[in-house]
C-alpha cells in the first residue's frame, strides 16, 4: 500500500519479531529487591538530597555569559 501510494521505494522488504510475553496485571506486580536494601538506599537516598538543599543555599549563581541585547 505504502509503495503504491509512492511513500516509499525499493525491492526489499525486511520484518523482524520477536516473542515477547506480557503481562499488564497489577496484582501481578511483586518487590524485586529486598525491602531492607530498598529501605537502605532510600534512606542514603534522602541524606544526599538534604545535604544537597543545605549546599544550595551556599552556592553563589554564576555570572551570566550571555551577550546583553543591543539598545538601538
Amino acid at each position: 500500500m505504502c509503495v503504491d501510494k509512492g511513500m516509499v521505494s525499493g525491492h526489499t522488504q525486511a520484518i523482524d519479531s520477536a516473542p515477547v510475553k506480557a503481562n499488564a496485571s497489577m496484582d501481578t506486580l511483586e518487590l524485586k529487591v529486598p525491602k531492607e536494601d530498598l529501605e537502605s538506599h532510600l534512606h542514603r537516598i534522602r541524606h544526599i538530597s538534604a545535604m544537597d538543599k543545605e549546599s544550595a543555599s551556599i552556592r553563589k549563581s554564576k555570572h551570566n555569559k550571555a551577550p546583553k541585547p543591543n539598545k538601538q
